[in-house]
């Protein structure tokens, strides 16, 4: 047993050999292998964008900036590498990181690092130059980016010539992290150490092509007024592990990563807290360790400090009777406020109001920001509006009358009416009475109604009916009043006297005339009426007398007045039918003045003498009074006298003395009777 294993140790030595012999060939011992612990610096300028630094305590050299780090060569005569700071860190060196921000890794940027283990290359890495690790032969950990595609896989000078070959001499392999169409995948797979009796294969590839998942929650998810939000940000990667994430203001991720956070190689689960005070939306890009990458929005809009923008509409402004519905109306949505009926998406929020009412309403969005609202209802009218008719005139008139309603407010249109400009009244001419039988229903803006009689009784187009009368129609030689009569009250015309209840009027006419009349009536109606006075006479009339006998006669004579138009009666005169004549009958002689007027009074004198009758003659017995006659006047007459009343004449006693006693008594009265009753022929 022990003498099989020296057996194998002496043929792991001898595979080792063969490994190293070959390496020391192609690796002399040069300068390289002299480290100057005098000269020990620990940063290099590389370029103006790329640097380099050495950590003494991890022996960690990281290659940062933007942009390719240069060039550099291996003199092979001399086995001398160009780059600045190979002379000091190329045997103590354990890790290379390349930092986020370099594109592109120089030719034979680390040739010759013997003793590193880790190489980190990094998303944003598209070149790997040729020979870059070559004969880092202690490497077990190589992480490439996906974005790493100019990678030098050619067998004489590829990027990682112989990189693990130690560690597979010691029986291991060198692990290669890369997706699944990295170009070090293949050559990788492909790549063989000999030992001249047998190949290996020295690197192990393990590749991910799944970005990372990213989680994020948020410790409020309703709108807030409060501090702050806090965000938690998980981070897993079930493949390679995480690389790194960076929080930024695009969705695209920055090309320079050198702000990013690293994330350490294998951690496959890593969270962030972050909190904010502010509404924002920002970005993380998180890269697994071989540039798989998930981006992510963080979004915070639930930060609300401002109270909701709010306004008020109303279901109608204009007047009204009925309900007035209020809607307040935001711009976000709103906690419920007592007394209104909040919307289903909670923007809007509605009120009935039956009454005016003005109030201030606080409302609140979700956040609990508030924001004071007025509601202002003041077009809500239940009282009946106050309104009366004018007219255009009240007196009669024969033209059309106007009716004026006028309200207190503004009315609604009626039809057949006039509304005004400013809408509190309104007009209608009418060319007839109405008569009382007209009603008008006023309805002002918010609808409340009032009725209203329009009443014209003032239209009057009848031409008045008139007449004419005098103060007499006799003839006269006075004046003649004429009076004209209406059946209603008449205007004033010039001339004549109108009376107080203005339905007749007078003239007085010293003379006859024959005129036209217009007669208005207080409308303006007019009719025409004729005066014509003829009976005013002035003129006396023409009378002369004439008598039935102007001989000597002892019978009595009849005198005749006659005149040239008619004349009134005089007392003691006949006046005959036609009016013109008059007589009267005489039994004495006579002389006097008899006064003839005619019907207009107009009068003249006449003398009426008569001279003629002549009654001397024998008196008859009985004939006491003379007239010829034998009748009752003759027995008063004796009667008369008896009685002591009156005396007769010596003549007279003379035939009263029918007895011839001598006196005159009963018994002539007695006898005279007789006489008259035809008892007795003679006396």
């Amino acid at each position: 047993m022990e003498k099989k294993k020296k057996v194998i140790i002496m043929l792991s030595i001898a595979l080792i050999m063969q490994i190293i012999i070959p390496l020391i060939t192609i690796l002399p011992e040069t300068k390289l292998t002299v480290f100057s612990d005098a000269a020990n610096p620990t940063h290099w300028d590389l370029s103006s964008t790329v640097k380099a630094d050495y950590n003494t305590t991890t022996n960690t050299l990281t290659i940062s900036g933007t942009g390719n780090m240069p060039d550099y060569v291996v003199d092979t005569e001399t086995q001398t590498n160009t780059n600045p700071y190979m002379l000091y860190v190329w045997e103590t060196t354990k890790k290379i990181e390349i930092k986020e921000g370099i594109t592109g890794i120089g030719d034979c940027a680390f040739y010759g690092f013997k003793n590193i283990e880790e190489i980190i290359i990094p998303n944003g890495v598209t070149r790997i130059g040729s020979k870059a690790f070559g004969y880092c032969l202690l490497v077990n950990k190589i992480i490439v980016s996906k974005s790493a595609t100019n990678i030098d896989t050619s067998s004489d000078n590829a990027s990682f010539l112989w990189t693990g070959a130690s560690v597979v001499q010691s029986g291991g392999s060198t692990k290669i992290y890369c997706t699944s169409n990295s170009p070090i995948k293949s050559w990788a797979e492909a790549a063989t150490i000999s030992d001249g009796t047998q190949s290996f294969e020295p690197y192990s590839v393990t590749t991910d092509d799944t970005a990372p998942v990213v989680t994020i929650s948020k410790d409020i998810t309703t709108p807030t007024n409060g501090p702050q939000v806090t965000i938690t940000i998980n981070m897993q990667d079930n493949g390679v592990g995480l690389g790194a994430y960076c929080i930024s203001n695009s969705a695209n991720p920055p090309t320079d990563f050198s702000s990013s956070e690293k994330l350490e190689l294998n951690n496959q689960q890593q969270q962030k807290v972050i909190s904010t005070s502010q509404n924002m939306t920002k970005y993380i890009h998180v890269y697994d360790a071989v540039g798989n990458l998930t981006t992510q929005v963080i979004e915070v809009n639930n930060i609300d400090r401002e109270g909701p923008d709010a306004n008020v509409s109303y279901s109608t402004t204009a007047p009204t009777n009925q309900t007035v519905i209020a809607t307040i109306t935001a711009n976000e949505q709103m906690q419920e406020v007592s007394g209104w009926t909040l919307s289903n998406d909670k923007k809007s929020m509605t009120k009935s109001y039956s009454e005016n009412e003005q109030e201030s309403v606080t409302i609140k969005d979700i956040a609990g920001n508030t924001k004071s609202v007025s509601v202002s209802v003041n077009n809500i009218d239940k009282v009946t509006p106050d309104a009366n008719v004018s007219y255009s005139t009240t007196a009669p008139t024969n033209q059309n009358v106007t009716a004026t309603i006028t309200a207190n407010e503004e009315m609604q249109t009626v039809s057949g009416w006039t509304l005004s400009n400013d809408k509190k009244s309104m007009t209608k001419t009418y060319s007839a009475n109405t008569n009382g039988n007209e009603s008008v229903t006023v309805n002002d803006l918010a609808g409340n109604t009032k009725t209203v009689t329009v009443s014209i009784i003032n239209i009057d187009k009848t031409e008045p009916a008139a007449s004419v009368s005098y103060s007499t129609e006799a003839p006269t030689n006075q004046t003649v009043i004429a009076t004209i009569t209406a059946s209603e009250e008449m205007q004033a015309v010039s001339g004549w006297t109108l009376s107080n209840d203005k339905k007749s009027m007078t003239k007085t006419y010293s003379a006859n005339t024959n005129e036209s009349v217009e007669v208005k009536d207080i409308a303006g109606n007019s009719a025409t009426v004729t005066v014509s006075i003829t009976n005013i006479d002035k003129t006396n009339p023409i009378a002369n007398v004439s008598y039935s006998t102007q001989a000597q006669t002892n019978q009595n004579v009849t005198a005749t007045i006659t005149a040239n138009e008619e004349i009134q009666a005089v007392s003691g005169w006949t006046l005959s039918n036609d009016k013109k004549s008059m007589t009267k009958t005489y039994s004495a002689n006579t002389n006097e003045n008899v006064e003839v007027k005619d019907i207009a009074g107009n009068s003249v004198t006449v003398t009426v003498s008569i001279t003629n009758i002549d009654k001397t003659p024998t008196q008859q017995k009985g004939d006491v009074n003379g007239d010829g006659n034998i009748d009752i006047k003759d027995i008063m007459a004796i009667n008369l006298h008896r009685l002591g009343k009156k005396t007769l004449t010596e003549s007279s006693y003379n035939v009263a003395d029918v007895t011839g006693d001598g006196q005159v008594d009963i018994r002539d009265i007695m006898k005279i009777n007789l006489y008259r009753l035809g008892k007795i022929s003679t006396l």
